[in-house]
């Protein structure tokens, strides 16, 4: 039976042994670290795709020489119930000790990146900013953890390490919740101040102590040897499963995420997709090879895990891991089990330089998911960065069959400038 200490249930310890596996690659820690201990803090935050919002960091230059952005993503809430995702829309505070005038902010989107930005604690915006402990970001102060693992949670106040902690540090932490008139309110999350789950992973079985975050384990699990973390990924292997097809058995595999049916021939896959074409009923090979291409229907478990796997590495692995598994030979037209594109993806990948590859290799700028919607729509409605979306517009991108007139002004209505700027550039190009 697992022991799932202070981390809710047995499903939510599964939930967060898939965040270990994909939320912080190998690669990711290791180029984290070698940019911390060369002093370059600008060139870790890039790797752990966090956004910097400043140039010159003042007077918290001594604070960033002991960041760690891997750290705070191993870290940072995940939503769970079958998702390896950050919580959306939170801001949090990391700060220095001593009085905390000037503070770093993060904030989370819908989709795995960060933004970081400086700026006076009174400067905070209106409503909940929650305060990180130092031992949650900063290299220099990882052991800390050693601290709450052995807190045990009682009724009543914030608990007595985390008072000392903060109040030490100059911040006095504010309880309230933030009023109808949008008062700042700084405060502390329950999950930030419990036992780190690696440790309950790792009792039950569900993680080993390699895959630990190596300044987690060094706190955590001080006998265990050293372990460089791994510095890249390859394609996954191919995968080989049997699918019932007019009355017999046959083969059915994915490799570099292409699908392949080996008992067909080209003549037979040609008559079948002519009479998918025409709405008649396909076989069950050719209905595996539809729900792998987006077009929905009942996927074989092993091709759902290759593919929910593979689409996990990317979101969580970026640029970096969506080039190198295209330089392997991954197929760019994959989709995922919504039909989205790579394309669609883009936001979450975090570089807009990848859309002139992923259009020159053959995928559809305007290709639409299985509710119909293009990337620009999706960039639109979950209002993506500027940059992205005019780079959208100049490929050639359209808001595609499903988008109203009335579209961009809703869109419109109480958006960023960054957005206004976006949707000003769209309607030009329209014109």
């Amino acid at each position: 039976m697992i022991d799932i200490g202070h981390h809710g249930s047995v499903a939510d310890l599964h939930a967060w042994q898939r965040v270990r596996r994909y939320a912080v690659p190998g690669w990711m820690i290791a180029e984290c670290t070698a940019a911390r201990e060369r002093g370059d803090w600008r060139a870790a935050c890039e790797a752990a795709g966090i956004e910097v919002g400043f140039d010159d960091p003042g007077p918290l230059a001594g604070l960033l020489a002991g960041f760690a952005p891997d750290l705070l993503r191993w870290h940072l809430p995940r939503i769970l119930h079958g998702s390896t995702g950050l919580l959306s829309h939170q801001r949090y505070v990391l700060a220095p000790e001593g009085e905390a005038g000037t503070v770093l902010l993060v904030r989370t989107y819908g989709n795995e990146r960060l933004t970081l930005d400086l700026m006076n604690r009174r400067q905070l915006p209106p409503g909940a900013n929650i305060v990180v402990p130092p031992h949650l970001w900063d290299a220099r102060r990882a052991m800390g953890l050693r601290e709450p693992a052995t807190f045990e949670p009682q009724p009543g106040p914030a608990p007595g390490w985390a008072a000392q902690l903060f109040v030490k540090s100059g911040w006095a932490v504010e309880r309230e919740r933030p009023g109808a008139d949008g008062q700042l309110a700084l405060l502390l999350r329950s999950d930030l101040l419990r036992p780190p789950v690696d440790l309950t992973l790792v009792r039950a079985g569900l993680l080993a102590v390699d895959a630990v975050h190596p300044l987690v384990r060094r706190a955590l699990f001080p006998e265990a040897a050293p372990v460089l973390p791994l510095t890249g990924s390859g394609l996954p292997a191919d995968v080989l499963t049997r699918v019932r097809c007019r009355g017999v058995w046959h083969w059915a595999g994915v490799s570099a995420g292409r699908i392949e049916l080996p008992e067909h021939t080209a003549e037979e896959q040609q008559r079948e997709h002519a009479l998918a074409a025409f709405g008649g009923t396909i076989s069950g090979c050719f209905q595996a090879e539809r729900a792998w291409n987006g077009g929905g229907g009942r996927l074989p478990r092993l091709l759902r895990e290759y593919r929910r796997d593979l689409i996990l590495r990317l979101e969580h692995g970026g640029a970096r891991e969506v080039t190198g598994l295209l330089d392997a030979g991954l197929d760019p037209l994959l989709r995922d089990a919504g039909g989205r594109t790579l394309i669609h993806m883009l936001r979450t990948f975090g570089d807009p330089g990848l859309l002139p590859r992923l259009i020159a290799a053959g995928v559809g700028i305007d290709t639409e998911d299985r509710q119909g919607y293009t990337a620009l729509y999706e960039a639109v409605q979950h209002r993506w960065p500027s940059r992205y979306i005019i780079a959208m517009v100049d490929a050639g991108a359209t808001l595609g069959r499903l988008s109203s007139t009335r579209f961009l002004d809703v869109s419109a209505h109480r958006a960023s400038d960054d957005l206004q700027t976006a949707i000003a550039y769209i309607r030009k190009k329209k014109r």
